[in-house]
């Protein structure tokens, strides 16, 4: 299913992720679109064959940021001869396939009927396919405003019901978002940041208890827990690879005491855990080391106060 004219770089094929791509498709085309044509021309600007290109020779380049180069994030096949071309590729079902075919997690148990955010949106596709496998409810965060429009388009053309939200991981108002979700689903983010031990508190602080993180991320080769320096020198705008050790170690001191790695290779790797009820270690500052404001918030809120 790959656009015309575009040859796919990003991702690690798996034999699974074009169902994960039809589904998206059979459900969110043209044909069932409200206003297709508005559709079309707003997101023209980003998702255009040309956009992607332009895009594709800044990132090898590592010249400017997504902020300097918005583009569209996955490949969509709207039907009738209409394609968005993604800098992603095919990478939402690829992820998909991994996290519920080979992952653990049970549509049914996981999904359906369920209240879910994906966090590091890009354009909305993973959010369309949360709702096409039957979430209630998703919501959507991202700070890159650009994207935020892109998955705002999708929310208005399919009805999508969920807020689209502009702010960083730091950002989220862990007060007004306290055990909100059932299912957060982080795509491609957690390398991205410079803290992840507290972006995964604050992850663990959103889900409600028993409720589950499913994340994708790079991640270093297994031998050690370790997190290797990347830096801003590497295209793709990156700062650490983490091996699992790291990813599970991490997750555990953060209350997902069931971390598990689901699958690690190409330089990337997938992860699922449970939340617990418990507080985390790293929330609980029994040391009396500094730590961020947003740690304190919720261990106030682990409490019971408010």
């Amino acid at each position: 299913m790959t656009p015309p004219g575009k040859t796919r770089y990003i991702g690690a094929p798996h034999a699974s992720a074009a169902h994960f791509e039809q589904l998206v498709m059979a459900k969110f085309n043209l044909a069932n679109a409200h206003e297709p044509k508005k559709f079309l021309e707003r997101v023209r600007p980003w998702a255009s064959l040309d956009a992607y290109q332009k895009w594709l020779v800044a990132y090898r380049q590592n010249a400017g940021s997504f902020l300097d180069h918005a583009v569209w994030g996955a490949d969509r096949n709207l039907g009738d001869g209409h394609h968005l071309y993604g800098a992603m590729d095919d990478r939402y079902a690829t992820n998909a396939a991994r996290v519920f075919v080979a992952g653990g997690l049970d549509v049914l148990k996981h999904v359906v009927g369920k209240k879910a955010c994906v966090i590091g949106a890009w354009d909305g596709t993973e959010c369309l396919l949360l709702r096409a496998l039957d979430a209630a409810e998703v919501d959507a965060v991202d700070e890159v405003p650009a994207f935020c429009d892109m998955a705002t388009a999708q929310y208005v053309a399919w009805h999508i019901p969920g807020i689209v939200t502009t702010c960083s991981l730091y950002e989220i108002d862990v007060l007004s978002n306290w055990q909100t979700y059932d299912l957060l689903y982080v795509p491609g983010v957690l390398y991205h940041l410079t803290d992840l031990p507290t972006a995964l508190v604050i992850l663990w602080s959103m889900l409600k208890p028993g409720g589950v993180l499913a994340f994708e991320s790079v991640a270093d080769p297994r031998g050690a827990c370790s997190a290797r320096y990347l830096g801003a020198s590497v295209p793709g705008w990156n700062w650490w690879a983490p091996t699992p050790e790291c990813y599970e170690a991490s997750m555990r001191d953060c209350g997902f005491p069931d971390a598990r790695t689901v699958e690690h290779a190409h330089g990337r790797g997938w992860w699922v855990g449970t939340r617990v009820e418990r507080l985390p270690a790293l929330a609980s500052g029994a040391a009396g080391f500094s730590r961020p404001d947003v740690l304190r918030t919720i261990k106030r809120l682990q409490g019971g106060e408010r």
